[in-house]
């Protein structure tokens, strides 16, 4: 790695990842590692919060299961990076700069982007004002409450990906006085191969997951969800867990980025 000349003396190499999610402590983690005694490279970790959000546990806080609450500088403390928290509002490609909070400008040589992305409520009329997600921990935490307080009723599951899938099956389980439904254009496992994609469909049926495939949720309402078809399906609650949407950061930066705002790399992983 080459060091830049500030002011007559030598810098070390910063690098600075953007979001400490799996994907940014696992650069953090492994990068502090292997230059850990070495003075010409340092790492920082940028965050909005001081909390791991475990992204795959989601659907068991959702279900009112406690997890261990994990925190990045605790998870960081001896690997040598730092921890910055803050909102990451601008990145300045050209310049080298990342704006956090609007206030404090963070200057890097190399930028690791990993601020991942979030449920797509904005794709559907009524999903942003009406339906739950498993963006963050508050999210998962605030459905938690709502199943909590039923004591019958519908949950509608918009999306039979895994993330649907796992949510449907769990609030299945552990609430079974709940008729859960699980929305979705394919049928549940249809990227898996057929034996792994049959036991999930047969572990669904266990459950009672009444599963509906080659649907689009084309409304959310406060009470229902509507299908492009016209069809009204009844809701006490909708989880909404059909496609992501990304920060609109590295588009502004001028980043090179697909159709739907994520970040084109090459097979390094390394932006175009």
């Amino acid at each position: 790695m080459s060091t830049r000349q500030e002011t007559g003396t030598a810098s070390p190499h910063h690098v600075v990842i953007l979001g400490a999610g799996y994907a940014g402590m696992a650069a953090a983690v492994q990068l502090a590692a292997r230059t850990r005694r070495r003075e010409d490279v340092r790492v920082t970790v940028v965050n909005a919060q001081e909390r791991f959000t475990e992204r795959m546990r989601l659907h068991m806080t959702a279900t009112g299961q406690e997890l261990a609450e994990l925190s990045v500088p605790e998870l960081l403390d001896g690997t040598g990076a730092r921890f910055v928290r803050g909102w990451v509002t601008a990145v300045d490609a050209d310049a080298r700069t990342v704006r956090i909070d609007d206030d404090r400008v963070l200057r890097y040589d190399t930028l690791v982007y990993g601020l991942g992305g979030a449920a797509d409520t904005a794709a559907v009329p009524g999903a942003e004002d009406h339906a739950y997600t498993l963006s963050g921990a508050q999210d998962a935490e605030a459905l938690a409450g709502r199943l909590a307080r039923l004591d019958t009723g519908t949950v509608v599951v918009a999306g039979s990906g895994l993330t649907g899938v796992e949510a449907a099956a769990e609030i299945a389980e552990r609430y079974p006085r709940l008729s859960v439904e699980l929305l979705g254009r394919q049928e549940p496992g249809a990227t898996m191969n057929p034996r792994a994609g049959a036991y999930l469909r047969a572990a669904l049926d266990r459950l009672g997951v009444r599963v509906r495939a080659g649907v689009d949720v084309a409304k959310v309402l406060p009470d229902a969800v509507e299908t492009a078809g016209g069809e009204r399906v009844a809701a006490d609650v909708v989880l909404w867990t059909s496609g992501t949407r990304t920060s609109p950061l590295a588009a502004a930066a001028g980043l090179a980025v697909d159709d739907r705002g994520r970040v084109v790399t090459d097979t390094s992983l390394r932006s175009v």
